[in-house]
């Protein structure tokens, strides 16, 4: 993606969240930096991953963002399918696991995956 479609993208977010901008915060560095930047609250509402798709990085995107997921809040991610390419099979596995393995109740819409946290 070239820079100016990238900055266009970016304006047009703040645009349409200027609304909640005192419920949203903008974070230009990598998601496990992000996680633990003092820019966020303790905990936060809302995750989207969409980033690197191997198993290991979106592993460690859950890992490092669930314990931030405030009770009710919600952690999703982007490419939850492997029908078109072995590229996003990471994905795929890292999210189910993280599921399985935590009895957690996993929702998908393709290409979307998302996770209520709830007790």
């Amino acid at each position: 993606m070239s820079a100016p479609t990238l900055n266009n993208l970016k304006s047009e977010a703040r645009e349409r969240l200027k609304g909640a901008a005192d419920r949203c915060t903008f974070l230009e560095m990598t998601s496990l930096a992000a996680s633990r930047s003092k820019q966020l609250p303790a905990l936060v509402d809302f995750v989207y991953i969409d980033g690197n798709h191997s198993y290991r990085a979106v592993s460690e995107d859950i890992g490092a963002w669930w314990p931030k997921v405030r009770e009710g809040g919600v952690i999703g991610g982007h490419d939850f399918y492997n029908g078109y390419t072995r590229s996003h099979d990471g994905v795929v596995k890292a999210v189910t696991e993280f599921s399985v393995h935590n009895d957690l109740d996993l929702r998908v819409e393709l290409p979307d995956w998302w996770i209520s946290k709830t007790t």
